[in-house]
């Protein structure tokens, strides 16, 4: 049975939060709570859980898993897929927040962006605009996904770690992939104006690699 190991920062009453948005840096929790992060970061309690590609309308059979950045543009589109293994949280751990954290690479153009959920499985190795897996098309091109987002924000600082906080609709998936891991494929992330880059889980810099944060009750 999958068990909360790796314990994040605890919070404790009177306790200020450290700011957040510095790579590498975590937070504080809230009193009563503390954190769990997932990603190939240095620091994070759960690490090897971390997929991601980025889905490529103009070549929409090539897979681009492995690079370094992954692109996320409105014209041409190009839509981002990371997902984390939650797996290592006990089924009945309560997820109180959530957060993705990416690091900016480039930007322009003032780009808007919402988080959705992916609703079919897919491997890095194997995703691309057309196809989730080998010889498996997408439902829907460009990655299947829900028609709510789970939070909006906006990607405006070059180089620079960006915290998405995840509203109650993201929160509820994530419980959701901590109830049932088989029911995790993932975010899609998608631009609504303009273009960015974002370091991938391959990044030579280990700081600048994605990281889920979960706000989980201390046992």
């Amino acid at each position: 049975m999958a068990m909360l190991v790796g314990c994040g920062r605890l919070g404790f009453d009177g306790g200020d939060a450290s700011p957040a948005g510095e790579a590498g840096v975590i937070p504080d929790a809230p009193p009563g709570t503390m954190y769990v992060t997932f990603g190939e970061t240095p620091g994070a309690d759960h690490a090897n859980v971390t997929i991601d590609t980025f889905l490529d309308s103009t070549a929409p059979t090539t897979v681009r898993g492995g690079a370094s950045t992954s692109l996320c543009d409105l014209s041409p589109q190009r839509n981002v897929l990371v997902r984390f293994d939650v797996s290592a949280l006990a089924p009945t751990t309560t997820v109180l927040a959530a957060e993705l954290e990416v690091e900016v690479m480039n930007t322009a153009a003032s780009p808007t962006n919402d988080v959705f959920e992916v609703l079919e499985s897919w491997t890095e190795d194997a995703a691309t605009w057309q196809n989730r897996l080998v010889g498996t098309p997408w439902t829907t091109i460009g990655g299947s996904r829900g028609t709510t987002a789970l939070g909006t924000f906006a990607a405006l600082a070059r180089t620079s770690r960006l915290v998405i906080p995840l509203d109650a609709g993201g929160v509820s998936v994530v419980q959701h992939w901590v109830n049932d891991p088989t029911a995790n494929h993932g975010f899609a992330l998608v631009s609504e104006a303009g273009s960015w880059d974002l370091a991938t889980r391959d990044h030579g810099t280990e700081v600048y690699r994605p990281l889920l944060r979960l706000t989980v009750p201390v046992n």
